[in-house]
């Protein structure tokens, strides 16, 4: 019922054979993660895209609203009636 105890060699080989066991427990995990990654490629590369588009998208609204103060503005001057207040608004 009780093993009798191990002898060294036994041990070291024991001891051996679990490292090359956990290396290759490693090695497999270590490769599904790579193939995991590689599956997250695309969507990574699209939402980089995205983000590079609403970048832009938000630069041209930005644009747009300076655009449209500097013509509100200018057509404020143009109804005008005292062009002394030009400078003041």
């Amino acid at each position: 019922t009780t093993q009798p105890p191990l002898t060294p060699a036994e041990l070291r080989a024991r001891g051996r054979t679990e490292i090359l066991q956990r290396e290759a427990r490693e090695r497999q995990l270590e490769s599904v993660r790579q193939r995991e990654l590689a599956k997250l490629k695309p969507a990574e590369q699209e939402l980089q895209r995205v983000e590079k588009e609403i970048v832009r998208v938000e630069q041209a609204v930005k644009e747009q609203v300076r655009q449209r103060a500097a013509f509100n503005k200018a057509l404020d001057v143009f109804f005008l009636k005292d062009l002394s207040n030009i400078f003041l608004k």
